[in-house]
């Protein structure tokens, strides 16, 4: 009964729950990248509990969009033009998670948040 009601009391505030119970709502990761290749993997292998992981790329040479698809992100090209403020902003609008994780490509989430998703 105590669960049902939580359930409709949060319910208004989080569409889901995970196998934990944990009331969620949608997590979409970005990681705004540029030849990164010696990190993009690791990266996205680490926050595969985001809903959506979204690669916005500047350009890259080397093989890191090939990799971050590989991985099962979505990579969309999109010119940094020198604005990192408008970079964040361009990733925002192609998300659609209810929460947006900014994360660099050579940092990694630690286990503990993990265990929340």
């Amino acid at each position: 009964m105590l669960g049902g009601l939580l359930k409709g009391i949060i319910g208004k505030y989080c569409e889901d729950v995970n196998e934990r119970g944990i009331y969620v709502k949608k997590i979409t990761a970005i990681i705004l990248a540029r030849n990164e290749e010696e990190h993009i993997v690791d990266c996205i292998k680490s926050i595969q509990c985001a809903d959506e992981i979204l690669v916005i790329d500047d350009g890259s040479t080397d093989k890191t969009v090939a990799l971050a698809e590989e991985c099962g992100a979505k990579v969309i090209p999109h010119a940094l033009n020198g604005d990192w403020s408008q970079q964040r902003r361009f990733g925002i609008s192609q998300a659609s998670g209810d929460w947006i994780l900014f994360i660099d490509s050579d940092e990694r989430i630690s286990p503990e948040l993990k265990w929340f998703y």
